[in-house]
C-alpha cells in the first residue's frame, strides 16, 4: 500500500503494472483504445506464468493449484476435485511459498553484497544531500526537473546509529537534518 500521489513507495506494485503494461502494449491497436479486450488474456498468461522468487505460478500460490485451461473448467468433476485438493493444501502451499520467498530474500541480499560497499563517514565530512525531482521544490526551491540531484556540500555534525548521519543544514531548508545513508 502507498499514500496518495506516492506510486514510488509501493516497487512491487509498480513492477507488476509495468510488466501487464509491457504484455498488453503487445496486443492493443495503434490507437491503443483496445487495450480492454485482451485485459483477461494477459492477467490469465500472469497468473500462469512461472515465478522464480515463489517458484511456483502466482495462480498456484493464491487457490493452491494450477490455472486450469477453460475447457477443463466445464466438468463438474474436476470443479469438486479442486475444492477438496483447495482446502487440503492450502497450507502446504502456503509454507512453500514463504520457504520459497525466503530463500529469493536471501539470493537476493547475496547479489545486492556483492556490489554493496560500506559507506563511513566522519564529524566534519562534507556530504551532498540527494534530492528527488518532486522533492527539489522544497529542499532547493526549485521547482522543476531539471534541476540538480544533488544539494551541498554539507558537513556532518555527527553520527546517529550505524547507518544515519546528522548534517548541519541551513535554516531556509525546512527538512529534518538526520539523513539515513
Amino acid at each position: 500500500m502507498s499514500t496518495a500521489f506516492h506510486p514510488q513507495t509501493d516497487g512491487e506494485t509498480e513492477r507488476v503494472n509495468r510488466v501487464l503494461e509491457d504484455m498488453l502494449r503487445m496486443y492493443v491497436n495503434d490507437k491503443k483504445n483496445n487495450w480492454t479486450e485482451y485485459l483477461p488474456l494477459v492477467e490469465y498468461a500472469y497468473n500462469s506464468a512461472w515465478h522464480s522468487s515463489i517458484k511456483m505460478t502466482s495462480f498456484e500460490a493464491m487457490y493452491g493449484y494450477n490455472c486450469l485451461l477453460s475447457h477443463s473448467l466445464f466438468n463438474s468433476q474436476n470443479q469438486v476435485e479442486i475444492s477438496k485438493q483447495l482446502l487440503e493444501n492450502m497450507d502446504l502451499e502456503l509454507n512453500k511459498v514463504r520457504k520459497n520467498m525466503k530463500d529469493a530474500q536471501k539470493r537476493q541480499k547475496l547479489y545486492h553484497d556483492l556490489k554493496k560497499r560500506p559507506l563511513d563517514f566522519r564529524t566534519n565530512d562534507l556530504v551532498f544531500l540527494k534530492v528527488s525531482p518532486y522533492k527539489s521544490n522544497l529542499v532547493l526551491g526549485k521547482d522543476c526537473r531539471l534541476s540538480p540531484r544533488y544539494a551541498g556540500p554539507f558537513k556532518i555534525l555527527k553520527k546517529i546509529g550505524s547507518v544515519a548521519y546528522l548534517l548541519d543544514l541551513p535554516n531556509t531548508l525546512k527538512i529534518h537534518p538526520v539523513f539515513h545513508v
